[in-house]
């Protein structure tokens, strides 16, 4: 798995939020209903963590940017 990451913390009204985003590379072919069941479990847990984002997927590599409170 390859992994480039950048880190960046921000204040929004006394709070302190924090954005990763990342690449990553996997090593099998995933099917369109394993990424969307991969899809459903993080914003499942993205939501009940107040952690906002976005997943791309393209060929073997997912681009995903994070970010919620620190």
């Amino acid at each position: 798995m390859i992994f480039g990451k950048l880190f960046k913390t921000i204040s929004r009204s006394q709070k302190r939020f924090k954005t990763v985003c990342y690449i990553s590379e996997h090593t099998s072919d995933l099917t369109h209903m394993e990424i969307s069941a991969l899809l459903k479990k993080s914003q499942k847990y993205n939501v009940a963590h107040g952690i906002n984002g976005v997943l791309i997927s393209a060929s073997n590599r997912f681009f995903q940017i994070l970010e919620g409170e620190e």
